[in-house]
């Protein structure tokens, strides 16, 4: 995940907007990517030799580590990962002393505040393997190509990078019909949600890719679905309408978002709960399923 989500004290947040933190993060995908992440090195790829060097890019809090760590590679592989949120580096540090994972070096060294669009200083080859998870779509416009090209810097040659996006997610079009019914059309937001429906698409995931370097033929396509239960489905909503409802530009929020702030979660809610990809348990559980595109991409 890309961006530095501190808020500095000086800026206006409604009082009843959940606190932005690595946490947060985890707690809106529960362990949905860590699944995905573990579906796809166990059974998409092929099992990992004892001297691949993997590098997760736009690591986050390390989910995508934790779903490789599942699948059982051999001991002696060497971890690297990165990303642009520094709170999100310290947080993946934290993770991979505690789990004990592989780094390639003491966690400060392998786990570094890197953008996914300049992966400044890492050399060229450098990487057996990459992974880059649920990054691109949130991207600012022509970031992606760059952080494609970067992805096939690294990469040796025979290596593989693997980049995931979002196909179908409750977030995408039901914020964007929450903010234009509480706020007018004109509102720009954080995360561009007309820009993340392109990548719906795995098409445009692979036109980024080859935008990158990598050759069409060298270039699968594939989707992945995960599936997580809450318990507490407006606190989680609440969560959610914090992170993804947030305006562009310096400020997230103004004064008449805290004002409207029930009306736009009351609508938020009513709008996920009548998607297809959320149903309610007999135990009062919703379920919520999360449907994303792999690229599986060989640089030559």
């Amino acid at each position: 995940m890309s961006g530095d989500f501190a808020t500095p004290s000086e800026i206006f947040v409604p009082r009843q907007a959940t606190p932005i933190s690595p946490e947060v993060y985890h707690y809106l995908t529960q362990d949905g990517t860590v699944r995905v992440a573990a579906h796809i090195f166990s059974n998409m790829l092929p099992p990992l030799p004892a001297d691949a060097i993997i590098h997760d890019v736009g690591c986050g809090s390390g989910e995508a580590i934790e779903g490789l760590m599942r699948s059982g590679p051999p001991p002696s592989i060497k971890i690297y990962a990165s990303d642009f949120d520094t709170n999100m580096v310290a947080a993946c540090r934290a993770k991979a002393a505690r789990e004990g994972w592989p780094l390639a070096g003491r966690p400060e060294e392998a786990i570094r505040h890197l953008d996914a669009a300049n992966l400044a200083g890492v050399p060229d080859a450098a990487f057996t393997h990459a992974i880059i998870n649920m990054v691109l779509h949130g991207l600012p416009e022509g970031e992606p190509e760059k952080a494609a090209k970067e992805l096939y810097r690294t990469l040796r040659s025979g290596g593989v990078g693997v980049v995931t996006t979002g196909r179908r997610t409750l977030g995408i079009p039901t914020i964007a019909r929450t903010s234009q019914a509480t706020r007018g059309k004109g509102v720009q937001l954080k995360f561009p949600m007309d820009d993340m429906v392109k990548w719906e698409s795995g098409e445009r995931l692979k036109e980024c890719l080859v935008s990158g370097g990598f050759r069409p033929e060298d270039i699968k396509l594939d989707k992945c679905q995960s599936v997580m239960w809450l318990d507490d489905f407006k606190k989680w909503t609440n969560a959610l309408w914090s992170l993804l409802g947030r305006r562009a530009g310096d400020n997230d929020w103004m004064q008449e978002d805290e004002d409207k702030w029930d009306e736009a979660l009351d609508f938020l809610m009513k709008q996920i709960q009548e998607s297809d990809l959320a149903e309610q348990e007999a135990d009062g559980r919703w379920k919520v399923s999360f449907i994303g595109n792999v690229a599986i991409a060989t640089k030559p």
